[in-house]
């Protein structure tokens, strides 16, 4: 169900973003790296979701 909404709402994005392995800090547990993310497509559904639903909901903020 869920991916139905997401294919028919969602943010469409066509391909995968990829970090070149020079911009890769350190790995371990997590994974760091020196690309300025409002510069990449990464978190564009994340931002849909924020500007779409939270939002809109009362106390939500964006």
């Amino acid at each position: 169900m869920v991916a139905a909404i997401a294919s028919k709402w969602g943010a469409k994005q066509s391909e995968a973003f990829w970090t070149p392995w020079l911009k890769v800090r350190d790995v371990e547990v997590n994974i760091e790296v020196d690309v300025e993310t409002e510069a990449t497509p990464a978190l564009r559904y994340e931002k849909w979701l924020c500007d779409r639903i939270i939002a809109r909901i009362p106390g939500g903020e964006s």
